[in-house]
């Protein structure tokens, strides 16, 4: 219950344009300074890097997994169930919303995108792991 409560204070969403009755769900966004206070209370949410394998290996939010945009379709299984989940990569937000409903189709339900991608975890000075 407390995990839920500072979920809903932390994250923000954006509604889809034309939301209606038939519209998908909104896609949840968090914002770097949100996943970075979850990190260091010790939660341990799965980042998914979407990037190219190579720009993963350059540099990758902490713990963060490679599974590249192109591969997520194939690879999906590999993604824990039971954690929060952040897509993110160096795009555009409405890149990984395509990403976001395949996930929710699969049956994942915390699922988020980083708003502002890899840009604003390292604007804010926040370490990478190489």
């Amino acid at each position: 219950m407390l995990r839920a409560l500072v979920l809903i204070l932390i994250i923000g969403w954006a509604t889809p344009g034309g939301a209606g009755h038939n519209a998908p769900p909104a896609v949840l966004t968090i914002d770097a300074g949100a996943l970075k206070g979850l990190l260091d209370q010790g939660e341990r949410p799965v980042s998914i890097d979407l990037r190219p394998a190579a720009e993963h290996q350059q540099g990758r939010l902490p713990g963060a997994r490679s599974i590249p945009l192109g591969e997520l379709e194939r690879r999906w299984a590999e993604i824990p169930r039971d954690r929060l989940v952040v897509l993110y990569c160096a795009c555009p937000e409405q890149q990984l919303t395509p990403a976001y409903y395949f996930l929710l189709r699969q049956g994942y339900r915390e699922v988020f995108v980083l708003r502002n991608g890899l840009g604003a975890w390292t604007s804010r000075g926040y370490p990478l792991e190489h």
